[in-house]
């Protein structure tokens, strides 16, 4: 993966997309691009992305701690998709009126 993106980050710098451009602040591109224009080292690219990514993901998880409205859904084998969907119609209101709204976009735009 590592080598993906790196060949994926030296395309898009040879084609003049400069290091400054909002696309390559995103997680691995901005890490990568200092380690390609020697910045510091690729392994130091390796541990700076992994540290950006666990950062990420705790901001995700603060961020949906907020939202009263995020349900936090765990199994303990494999995930029953369609059984939690069904006790989630039954049981929570406000679950069942936001997939009602968005059935009856997608049938009127369709």
């Amino acid at each position: 993966m590592l080598k993906g993106l790196e060949h994926e980050v030296r395309g898009l710098l040879e084609i003049g997309v400069t290091s400054g451009c909002t696309a390559m602040q995103a997680i691995g591109y901005k890490e990568m691009t200092g380690a390609i224009l020697g910045d510091f080292s690729m392994d130091e690219a390796v541990e700076k992305i992994k540290m950006e990514s666990r950062r990420y993901a705790k901001r995700q998880l603060t961020w949906l701690r907020r939202d009263a409205g995020v349900k936090k859904i765990t199994w303990e084998k494999t995930p029953d998709i369609d059984g939690c969907v069904r006790r989630l119609l039954q049981t929570d209101d406000a679950f069942k009126s936001s997939v009602e709204q968005q059935l009856f976009c997608f049938k009127a735009t369709s």
